[in-house]
């Protein structure tokens, strides 16, 4: 278990010593009802005279160790983000170890997080999927974006959680999001379609082809999309469904080479020449 110290030297935080034995360590741990860690937390250890002895945040599993310079009875006091303080005393003998102390926030106010799934256009993805993982990698939400590609997920507590997207015909994207209490967060989530097929324009010596037009023809002989080569002669199409398709390039005197998509990405490259003047 991961443990945060709250004076390395074990002294008082003043720049004091213990005056007789050994500092006994007080362990803390800090929870939410149900025993989930409230990684967010912090705790605070004053003496009987009201001092200051310690404080810090708690490690990401919760827990909170720290040395205490004599025996007496110390406040614990915890603090986590969306929750009223929660108090604690543990009493230190001197001889024995301290048993462990529980914080426990039982009114940890829940959060929410929503957003837009839009493509790289800024068009909603619809039907795209949003599922939300806590600390720990577990799933505690899934949402399936309507036509304006908006989600919204409730009942979060307070941690810190990854949110998810993804869609057919997109790459995944997520982004991060720290739940502190009932303020509500927003994360929009932009996807970068999938590339169905890709190649580069070259003339017969090599050399790539800027700004040639590239059209995809379907079986039927329709144009399905056109696009232009960048400056490097690449050309992509995204979002095709599998099939037979002719690639047409013009610019140079037009090619048409005949390529079949199947299931996965694919790349055709395409050369061109000046026909010989008769």
């Amino acid at each position: 278990m991961s443990t945060h110290e709250g004076h390395p030297d074990g002294g008082h935080p003043n720049g004091g010593h213990p005056t007789s034995g050994s500092p006994q360590v007080v362990h803390v741990r800090v929870r939410a009802a149900g025993a989930r860690a409230l990684s967010e937390a912090t705790v605070t250890v004053l003496d009987e005279q009201g001092r200051q002895v310690t404080a810090g945040r708690v490690g990401p599993d919760g827990a909170f160790r720290t040395p205490v310079p004599d025996a007496g009875a110390y406040l614990v006091i915890g603090a986590a983000p969306g929750c009223a303080p929660q108090t604690t005393t543990v009493v230190v003998d001197g001889r024995t170890p301290p048993a462990p102390v529980d914080v426990v926030f039982a009114g940890a106010a829940p959060g929410s997080v929503s957003g837009v799934v839009t493509g790289t256009d800024r068009r909603p993805v619809p039907g795209a999927t949003v599922f939300v993982g806590d600390e720990q990698g577990e799933v505690v939400a899934t949402r399936h974006t309507p036509a304006n590609g908006a989600y919204a997920i409730d009942d979060l507590d307070p941690g810190t959680y990854t949110v998810v997207a993804g869609a057919t015909g997109f790459r995944p994207a997520s982004d991060l999001v720290v739940i502190t209490g009932p303020e509500p967060a927003r994360r929009d989530l932009v996807l970068a379609p999938e590339v169905a097929l890709q190649g580069t324009a070259r003339t017969v010596d090599g050399r790539p082809v800027p700004d040639a037009r590239v059209a995809l023809l379907g079986p039927d002989g329709r144009t399905v999309a056109v696009t232009d080569t960048d400056a490097a002669g690449d050309y992509a199409f995204t979002g095709v469904p599998d099939g037979d398709y002719t690639v047409i390039v013009t610019g140079f005197p037009p090619v048409a080479d005949v390529v079949r998509l199947d299931g996965g990405a694919a790349r055709h490259d395409v050369r061109l020449a000046h026909r010989p003047q008769q």
